[in-house]
């Protein structure tokens, strides 16, 4: 150590804290110092005390308190801050850090290998240490060149190789830059040059990559070029040249300005001011090998100083930087900006104001314009000032795709004649010879799209798409669809020879196959066929496949047998009653019936009140007589296309009929009959639903008639015109919804007739014969179970179908209302059932006894305490939980069950769920009858005006009831001693009066203040009186205001009366586990109309307290309520486990306090104390304990 002298390492641990070099790295740095000083074989004792000595102060103490007092050896001393100091490192994250190293900018190949290699050494890669670096090698080198080289090499390349190959390829890039010789690229129409340090980068930084024997290569042949002799003259300062000396008379440059700066005797080119701003910007470049973009700029005279100004065409407004500013134009000065401007992505521009020059360019002169002056940034001209320099854009209006808008239809005009066919093929499908051809029966076409349809088969039969044929062993038929144009499609329905083709499987192209075959193109064309599957002929063969049939006539319509049979059908009357309906229909025709009056004789005789009912052969024949004239024209008419259509339907409780009519010649004819009974289920439809059952029959049944054209609807049901209409909305009946889905396909418009008008089809709906008459398609039983699927699902939880249906069939007035849903409604609807008669067009029955409204169940009154309980569940509170029950269930008076069951809920009442307390009805006051004989004194403080003094932030109002005059005055305090300063001036002035009114602020119920009031035998106001005892006096006006403050404010009056339990909402909570409202308190006596006393001494307005509910009245769903209010927890008081057979319901085994009120005998409880009370839940341990509250 003698002979080497050498300083020892940094101390490892001078003060406390974490170490600054890692133990393993010190301790080497040690063990390194001491060998070569050659201290390695002193003795032991010795290196621990040159370990000590190099630890430092902090790491002498770490070491010391690591002995825990015993003395150790060296080695002993060196791992115990190994263990110490030495964090467990986690393989995994050392492993991903090694991942997540790249290769930095300017880093060389050699450090980001060395790099790679000291995070290697601590992952326990083991064998593959040199793999895993070569792999991060080639994956995050920042050289594209050494990566593709790399990949070229075979798979077992080592890790030397991959290293030698990467520093030559980075050492040739290196030598390359800096052998290439760097161009300037100068705008030479710019009148201004830029400076050439802002277009050329430093050769240092084109050295940055390149290795150090290169660059001092580079250097020393720098340094052997020769230099300039030392006698060469130096150029002149003024104009460059070195033909004469600066300053000299005949220099050039003597009276000339510089356009750079603006000052005279000398150039640009040798000017020593600050150069131009340079108007390129830093550019990111997103792609690898595309170039810099150079963006166009142009120089202008800004008042005769050259600036290059950057072509912005999208900006509205033109800029300069503050550095432009500032260097050229610091003199003239700035106004405020006019608005605020704001760049691509709506970053904002800091602007400092605009600035007024003159602008010019070649001949162009623009004696005023507006720059504004920016922070930072570059300086842009703008579309203004680039159209009033004459500027102007070359080929605005080219486009990335060149459109092609040649007349080809003119160039090739053979090409666009007719339909056009496809000459070169023919198509021959394949045909499964296992399938038998099938021949479909025909569709009727709708008369009114008849021709239509004609016109457009004649216009395919004139062109060659079809041609007429006898027979074919396929036969289709016609599927007419309505284009979005009003014209029609006429297609085949082809799904039966479908299914006997064998289709051709060919693979379309994909999206990736199409954009492979345009590689390479420049013209792209779209074409598109007319009717193109027409212009593909068919094999002679295979033409039988596409067969169709239509019925086509010249004739007209003849009436079919179908049409009459509902009138033949009818039976011969046997009662004065059902006379009377038969002439009543057969009048509706008297017009067209000849010797009406003699034909009805006999039938006429059978409605006198004093001859006897006897049915003979001579009213047999005239009714018989009757059916044959209604049967035959000129009553019964042929169908008339462009002549007004009526369909008019009726219902009754076992049938349903219709009759089809037109308007011909001003006079309304019958052109069909129709009616069918119902069967059994729909006999238990209700009103509505028949009468709407009755309307869509008739349509559907003469389909053909009425599709494609408009026809108007008549019923006798006025609540129909809105339930079967797209604008009816309400509580539909499920059936009625289907129904008016089948409708829309029908171009309608439904009218409402009188009853005594529609005598026609009532006759028909109530003789019809026991069993329909045409068979018609049905599906009544799936819809009926539809129907009960989805009313009952929502119930099915709580309520089972049949307990529903048990429950509404032992339900006195549903049962009452079914009848009348059945029956129909009479003039005098019971009490009971007044709620449901304002909606007994939305009612109907479902379940052969269950009542529905609309989508709504409607629940008996035995079930509605088990639904309010299930839709209760999760303590909603009042808003949602009526949400819920009206979008499934409905009974008279729900909302009112729903909020008395939230309001008596504990659980909803503590966490704030019960809605807002409805205030109590407005207490007008009295008119005193002379001026300053009742004041009202209050208090107010004014905030938010500025400049108030401070002795003057309060103001003292007095104001007179009489004569509604104020005073005031301000103060600085308000205090009572000021109140009744005051109070004393008004008095002088304006004498004592009867009654002053205050509120309870602490000055105006001080002792001080009271006893003022007291000696000057003044009287406070008196509590108001009770609503029904307000004076007589009160005026008219003053009532009216009184009544629409009411019911705007939606008032109630208080239902709490002296001895009930309450519970007080607190303005505040002690924590947030608190509950606002208190202990139930009790009432011990009403102050005023809303006013009251409670047992604690304290008085709160009624808006601040809600009604406990008696224990008796607390249901199952408010007991399981958990209580939330924890300082209003009594203490827990443990009670032994009873017997199971006296063990109390669990649903009820909860607080008192919370569940109901106390009982009548329980002692008042004592007064809340502000600080909450200390929680004790129970133990564990006592678990076979009964827990109990009380009070």
């Amino acid at each position: 150590m003698a002979d080497i002298a050498l300083p020892p390492p940094a101390p490892f641990l001078a003060l406390p804290g974490e170490p600054p070099i890692p133990w393993t790295r010190w301790l080497q740095s040690f063990e390194t110092f001491i060998l070569a000083v050659g201290l390695m074989e002193v003795s032991a004792a010795r290196k621990k005390a040159l370990l000590l000595h190099c630890l430092g102060a902090e790491g002498q103490r770490v070491l010391s308190a690591l002995e825990s007092g015993t003395t150790s050896d060296f080695d002993t001393a060196v791992e115990l801050p190994n263990a110490h100091f030495a964090a467990p490192q986690s393989a995994l994250l050392r492993r991903f850090l090694f991942r997540q190293r790249h290769q930095l900018p300017g880093e060389s190949v050699q450090q980001y290998v060395a790099n790679l290699r000291g995070l290697a050494s601590t992952c326990k890669f083991g064998a593959l240490q040199d793999e895993m670096i070569r792999d991060q090698l080639i994956e995050h080198t920042n050289d594209a060149k050494v990566r593709e080289t790399l990949l070229l090499e075979p798979d077992d390349l080592s890790l030397s190789r991959a290293i030698t190959i990467a520093v030559r390829i980075e050492s040739a890039a290196a030598c390359a830059s800096a052998l290439t010789k760097q161009q300037t690229i100068a705008d030479c129409s710019a009148p201004c040059p830029m400076p050439p340090s802002t277009l050329q980068p430093s050769q240092n930084d084109t050295l940055a990559a390149a290795d150090s024997s290169t660059v001092m290569l580079l250097r020393r042949q720098q340094r052997s070029r020769p230099r300039p002799q030392a006698q060469t003259p130096r150029p002149c300062d003024n104009c460059g040249s070195s033909s004469h000396l600066s300053r000299a008379q005949n220099c050039p440059a003597r009276g000339q300005t510089c356009r750079n700066c603006g000052k005279r005797n000398h150039f640009a080119s040798v000017c020593r001011s600050a150069p131009a701003v340079s108007v390129q910007a830093p550019t990111i470049i997103h792609n690898v090998y595309s170039g810099p973009v150079s963006f166009k700029a142009c120089s202008v005279r800004l008042n005769d100083v050259c600036i290059p100004l950057l072509l912005d065409t999208g900006a509205s407004v033109s800029l300069l930087n503050m550095h432009t500013y500032n260097t050229f134009f610091g003199a003239l000065p700035l106004s405020a900006p006019a608005a605020s401007l704001c760049g691509y992505g709506d970053s904002k521009i800091d602007l400092v104001g605009s600035l007024q020059v003159s602008v010019g360019y070649g001949n162009k002169m623009v004696a005023s314009f507006t720059f504004h002056v920016a922070r930072r940034g570059a300086n842009l001209m703008d579309l203004d000032l680039f159209s009033a320099l004459g500027f102007s854009l070359v080929d605005t209006k080219g486009a990335a795709i060149l459109t092609v808008s040649t007349p080809w239809q003119q160039k090739w005009p053979s090409l666009f004649e007719g339909l056009g066919c496809l000459t070169a093929f023919a198509h021959q499908p394949l045909l499964n010879p296992t399938i038998k051809p099938v021949i479909q029966p025909l569709r009727r076409i709708p008369l009114a799209l008849r021709d239509s349809v004609s016109a457009e088969l004649k216009q395919l039969l004139d062109i060659g798409i079809i041609e007429p044929v006898d027979a074919s062993p396929w036969v289709s038929n016609l599927v007419v669809a309505q284009k979005k144009s009003g014209a029609l499609r006429v297609c085949v329905d082809l799904r039966a020879v479908n299914k006997a083709v064998i289709p051709d499987r060919f693979p379309l192209p994909t999206s990736e196959e199409l954009i492979a075959q345009f590689h390479g193109s420049t013209v792209f064309s779209k074409l598109d066929l007319r009717q193109g599957y027409l212009q593909v002929p068919l094999h002679p063969s295979s033409r039988n496949l596409t067969a169709f049939v239509i019925q086509l006539s010249a004739d007209g319509v003849t009436p079919l047998r179908s049409n009459i049979d509902a009138i033949l059908a009818i039976p011969e009357p046997s009662s004065a009653a059902q006379v009377a309906s038969f002439l009543g229909m057969t009048g509706y025709y008297l017009k067209f019936l000849p010797h009406y009056s003699a034909t009805t004789a006999p039938l006429r005789r059978l409605l006198r009140k004093d001859e006897p009912w006897v049915w003979t052969q001579a009213c047999s024949d005239a009714v018989r007589g009757l059916k044959v004239q209604l049967t035959t024209a000129p009553v019964l008419a042929h169908f008339d296309i462009s002549s007004p259509t009526w369909v008019t339907c009726d219902a009754s409780a076992t049938a349903i009929g219709a009759v089809l009519s037109q308007t011909q010649r001003g006079v309304e004819k019958p052109i069909a009959f129709a009616s069918r009974a119902l069967n059994q289920t729909e006999q238990r439809y209700s009103v509505g639903e028949r009468e709407a059952l009755a309307c869509i029959w008739a349509c559907e049944r003469w389909h053909l008639y009425l599709y494609g054209r408009a026809f108007t609807l008549r019923t006798d049901l006025q609540a129909l015109t809105a339930l079967l209409s797209t604008s009816g909305t309400g509580h539909r009946p499920l059936r009625l919804h289907r129904w008016s889905d089948r409708l829309r396909q029908y171009n309608f418009d439904l009218k409402f007739t009188p009853g005594r008008d529609n005598v026609v089809a009532d006759l028909l709906s109530r003789s019809a014969p026991p069993h329909p008459n045409t068979p018609i398609h049905t599906d009544t039983d799936q819809v009926e179970r539809d129907i009960v699927q989805m009313l009952h699902a929502p119930l099915q939880a709580v309520i089972s179908l049949q307990e529903l249906k048990e429950a509404s069939e032992q339900d006195p007035v549903l049962s009452q209302l079914r009848v009348y849903i059945l029956n129909g409604w009479p003039q005098e609807v019971p009490e009971g059932l007044a709620a449901f008669s304002r909606i007994k067009q939305e009612l109907s029955c479902w379940n052969d006894t269950c009542v529905a409204r609309g989508l709504c169940t409607v629940i008996p009154s035995t079930l509605r305490a088990r639904v309010l309980a299930m839709a209760h569940e999760g303590h909603l509170g009042i808003v949602k939980l009526k949400q819920r029950c009206r979008e499934r269930v409905w009974w008279p008076g729900i909302d009112k069950d729903i909020e008395a069951l939230v309001k008596d809920c504990a659980a909803c009442l503590l966490s704030g769920k019960t809605g807002h307390q409805a205030p109590p009805p407005l207490q007008p006051l009295a008119w005193p009858s002379q001026p300053w004989d009742h004041l009202q004194l209050d208090i107010c403080e004014i905030q938010g005006v500025q400049g108030v003094p401070h002795h003057q932030r309060f103001l003292v109002v007095v104001y007179d009831l009489h004569s509604k005059w104020p005073e005031l005055i301000a103060t600085g305090s308000v205090t009572s001693q000021v109140i009744i300063n005051f109070l004393d001036s008004l008095f002088s002035r304006w004498g004592l009066p009867n009654t002053i009114t205050t509120d309870n602020g602490p000055q105006l119920i001080s002792a001080e203040f009271t006893t003022y009031l007291q000696k000057q035998r003044l009287s406070p106001a008196l509590p108001q009186e009770p609503l029904q005892r307000v004076r007589a006096s009160v005026t008219r006006q003053q009532r009216r205001m009184k009544q629409k403050f009411d019911l705007s404010a939606r008032v109630k009056v208080p239902d709490i009366k002296a001895t009930d339990w309450v519970r007080v909402r607190r303005p505040h909570r002690d924590n947030k586990l608190a509950s606002y409202w208190s202990a139930p308190l009790q009432v011990t006596h009403q102050l005023g109309p809303a006013t009251f006393l409670l047992s604690d001494g304290t008085r709160w307005h009624a808006s601040r307290l809600r009604k406990v509910p008696p224990l008796a009245h607390t249901t199952g769903v408010t007991s399981q309520a958990t209580p939330t209010a924890r300082q209003d927890t009594p203490a827990l008081q443990l009670t032994p486990r009873i017997a199971p057979a006296q063990a109390p319901d669990i649903s009820t085994n909860l607080p008192a306090e919370i569940c109901a009120c106390p009982s009548q005998a329980a002692q008042p409880h004592p007064r809340v104390s502000p600080r909450p009370v200390r929680i004790r839940s129970r133990p564990g341990h006592l678990q076979d304990f009964v827990s109990t509250f009380h009070v």
